[in-house]
């Protein structure tokens, strides 16, 4: 979104604040906005982990299976992965794209993942589908 929509938008949200009167509401907007800034500078400057998955050796993840990869890109769609340095079950949908995606695992495709947030899915499917090209869509920036 650009600036000037933002603060268009922005404006509208404080002024209607105040004209209800709504002081607290209207603080709490502008410092959470700060905070959402903020948060978000620290997240895309200081927390990506960048893989070219050009350069990963192929051969070490062409036997594994789709849990298998799920679990080593620490992605929640595998039986299990790591949060907050603990190991916990997760979504476990392995069993149901194992089930349905083997039988084209080898052909030739065009994948598109829309919402892949921090890219962990897609990979696993990178190496899953060998012959496929990706293209993937993020909502964060």
């Amino acid at each position: 979104m650009c600036l000037k929509n933002f603060w268009f938008s922005y404006k509208n949200i404080l002024t209607n604040e105040l004209n209800r009167k709504n002081y607290f509401s209207f603080i709490r907007k502008i410092f959470g906005v700060f905070y959402k800034f903020i948060l978000k500078l620290i997240r895309n400057n200081f927390s990506k982990k960048i893989i070219d998955l050009d350069k990963i050796d192929h051969k070490k993840y062409s036997e594994l299976d789709l849990d298998e990869l799920f679990i080593n890109f620490n992605c929640d769609k595998g039986s299990k992965c790591i949060f907050e340095e603990k190991r916990i079950t997760s979504h476990h949908y392995s069993n149901f794209y194992q089930k349905y995606f083997s039988s084209i695992k080898n052909d030739k495709m065009n994948i598109l993942e829309l919402g892949s947030h921090e890219g962990k899915g897609i990979a696993s499917f990178y190496f899953y589908f060998p012959n496929s090209s990706f293209f993937s869509l993020s909502n964060r920036a």
